[in-house]
């Protein structure tokens, strides 16, 4: 009788990168790119990220234009999302009131330290396709000094650079493995 054994292999599956998460977003001029400590976080002003609280190490986001924080529309940032993911807005901390358009958001509590003014990170779990984001000045909002910007977290986030993890169960005999695999088998590094 041949014995059989088992074994389990890891499959990783690579995670979109951030032009794959993040697409077709207009105004056309805001790029993507990885949030960190000492990114410039607008396309158009020298400030940079100072802190960036560990749920959002590595995140995707969409870098806005500051000259853009007096836009009161409804609609103003359109973007698609190619999976399920957490959108965060880093909206303006000193701000009397924020735009109707982030009711039903969660303030996380967090924030994103910048060399100008700490941004208030607000959260919401969204499903594939596009987003709608209004104006940093939709009513009734008030005080915001700065625009916003937008972080973006794949749902389920892993490690970087990984989308998926399965496991794959094969079958072998013992004929067809080297001897350190088998019971009382030895590893030696030569």
């Amino acid at each position: 009788m041949r014995r059989l054994l088992a074994l389990a292999l890891l499959v990783l599956t690579a995670a979109p990168t951030s032009a794959q998460l993040i697409t077709d977003i207009v105004p056309a001029s805001y790029v993507t790119a990885a949030l960190a400590p000492g990114s410039a976080y607008y396309i158009d002003r020298p400030y940079t990220l100072t802190t960036v609280p560990g749920a959002l190490a590595g995140a995707t986001w969409i870098k806005t234009a500051n000259g853009d924080k007096a836009i009161t529309s409804a609609v103003h940032l359109t973007f698609s999302l190619a999976q399920p993911a957490t959108v965060y807005v880093a909206y303006s901390a000193g701000a009397s009131a924020p735009p109707a358009w982030l009711a039903g958001w969660t303030d996380t509590g967090l924030s994103l330290g910048t060399t100008d003014v700490a941004l208030r990170l607000y959260a919401r779990d969204l499903p594939a396709g596009q987003v709608t984001l209004g104006g940093n000045f939709a009513p009734p909002a008030a005080g915001a000094t700065e625009h916003y910007v937008v972080a973006v977290v794949s749902a389920g986030a892993l490690p970087s650079g990984v989308a998926g993890i399965g496991a794959v169960l094969l079958t072998v005999t013992p004929t067809d493995l080297p001897a350190y695999f088998l019971p009382g088998g030895v590893y030696q590094r030569g």
